[in-house]
C-alpha cells in the first residue's frame, strides 16, 4: 500500500516492509540442572507499514465568493403596507 502524504516539512518518506508472523517459545530450565521443566510459545504477527511518498501541498481553493459586505443588504421593495409599489428611488434593508 503506498500513502500521499503533504509535504509540510515534518513529512518522512519511507520504503515500507511486508508483515509477518513468528512464534517465540520461552523455555524454562531448572537451575541446578538445567533440565527443561517446561516450554510456552507466543504467536505474533506484525503488520506490513505502508510506502509513505511525500507530494507537494495542494494549492488552496480559489474562492468564486466575493468578500462578505459588512453593509446590510439593499434592494428595491416595498416598504409601506399592502399596495405600496416598489420605486427604483427608494431602498429597505432587508431582515428588519
Amino acid at each position: 500500500m503506498v500513502q500521499e502524504k503533504p509535504d509540510d516539512g515534518n513529512c518522512s518518506p519511507q520504503a515500507g516492509s511486508t508483515g509477518f508472523d513468528i512464534t517465540v517459545t520461552r523455555i524454562f530450565r531448572d537451575l541446578a540442572s538445567g533440565a527443561e521443566i517446561k516450554r510456552e510459545d507466543f504467536q505474533t504477527r506484525y503488520a506490513a507499514e505502508p510506502v509513505i511518498r511525500c507530494v507537494p501541498p495542494a494549492a488552496p481553493p480559489r474562492s468564486r465568493r466575493r468578500a462578505a459586505d459588512p453593509s446590510p443588504a439593499r434592494a428595491i421593495l416595498p416598504c409601506g403596507g399592502p399596495g405600496d409599489r416598489p420605486s427604483r428611488y427608494r431602498t429597505c434593508t432587508l431582515g428588519r
